[in-house]
């Protein structure tokens, strides 16, 4: 779906306030307000709220997909390289895009689901599965790494990190002494991220055979 840059900008609100509000208590009315524009307008851009929020995980996803496809073709890269670059792409995404995480997680545990977004998520929860296991087999195979974890090992251990890290943000902002969002993804990238890179290598190379 192509979108101009007045769409942009609503989806970016309608996001912010799905994740405080959650889908089902968020109006197109809401919407409006919020971007300084008329219900009508917001009709004739999306049609219905349901196909609004069909075009926000429409983009967050093919983003992602777009990276493991540029990462799976990239032959200068090795497959430690790969699949480092993919997990602190997946990190700084969400930790970006903090309101889409939120947005995300409520959508999985709601009971009425648009039919084209779950199978969506699910799709790309596998290929994001299959690129990791992809790059594992690669680096076990050339003896770059001497371990072969499960794919799941690293979602797991990277989302439940960023999820903590952005349900926790204003506890963790005040610990830090940070004055806004800016500072705390600055003070992640530089303090965190650095650490997490370490462990995920560690894990690689960890010799299963001793």
């Amino acid at each position: 779906m192509a979108l101009n840059d007045k769409q942009k900008e609503i989806l970016l609100i309608a996001e912010e306030l799905f994740s405080q509000k959650g889908i089902d208590g968020t109006s197109i009315r809401d919407i409006s307000k919020a971007a300084g524009i008329n219900v009508a307008m917001v009709n004739y851009y999306f049609g219905s709220k349901s196909a609004m929020v069909g075009a926000l995980f429409e983009i967050r996803l093919t983003r992602t997909r777009e990276k493991l496809v540029d990462l799976t073709g990239n032959v200068e890269l090795n497959p430690m390289e790969k699949l480092l670059a993919f997990v602190e792409h997946m990190m700084a995404v969400q930790l970006q895009n903090s309101d889409f995480h939120i947005l995300l997680m409520n959508q999985l545990t709601r009971k009425e689901n648009q039919p084209a977004i779950s199978e969506g998520i699910t799709l790309l929860k596998r290929e994001i599965l299959q690129n990791i296991n992809q790059f594992i087999e690669e680096g076990y195979a050339t003896r770059l790494f001497l371990a072969k974890p499960d794919a799941i090992v690293f979602v797991v251990f990277a989302m439940g990190i960023i999820s903590y890290l952005i349900h926790h943000e204003q506890m963790l902002s005040d610990y830090w002494n940070l004055p806004d969002h800016e500072a705390y993804s600055l003070y992640i990238k530089q303090h965190i991220y650095p650490y997490l890179i370490q462990s995920f290598k560690s894990i690689l190379i960890y010799n299963e055979q001793k």
